[in-house]
């Protein structure tokens, strides 16, 4: 058990927020190392869990972003809703997607420390990362 968590590396069944975090962890380093893409709210685990949590199967942003993201540890982090004020959002240098991407990424892991303690990324790329990127790869 790392972080605390006994996952079951199901993306279907998130058990809570702590552990969606870690799956948009998982996905944004997924897509540094080039090996998997960006697919929205399709292969984000805080956003999967919170429309799971809310019984939304179609995603639709019109109603969703002020729907219940602000339960969402990203939004409480950056006290708005969604995703504004994040790296994916705010995005401004097109030029350089590694960039963005790691911005993301490491942003992921601030809101993580705050909310949840310890997080260290040579350790979750050992444990965690493996079997959740198989599962990504399968969205």
């Amino acid at each position: 058990m790392v972080y605390g968590i006994d996952m079951k590396y199901d993306f279907n069944n998130i058990k809570n927020m702590k552990e969606a975090l870690l799956w948009s962890i998982a996905k944004w380093q997924g897509i540094f190392d080039g090996k998997i893409i960006d697919k929205l709210t399709d292969n984000c685990g805080c956003c999967q869990f919170a429309l799971k949590r809310e019984g939304i199967k179609k995603f639709n942003p019109y109603k969703f972003a002020r729907f219940k993201c602000i339960k969402c540890r990203i939004s409480q982090f950056v006290n708005k809703e969604g995703c504004s004020g994040t790296p994916y959002v705010d995005r401004t240098d097109y030029e350089n997607e590694r960039k963005w991407v790691k911005s993301e990424r490491d942003f992921l892991i601030n809101v993580y420390k705050k909310y949840y303690g310890k997080f260290t990324l040579m350790e979750f790329k050992k444990t965690h990362y493996p079997k959740m990127l198989k599962e990504l790869k399968k969205i």
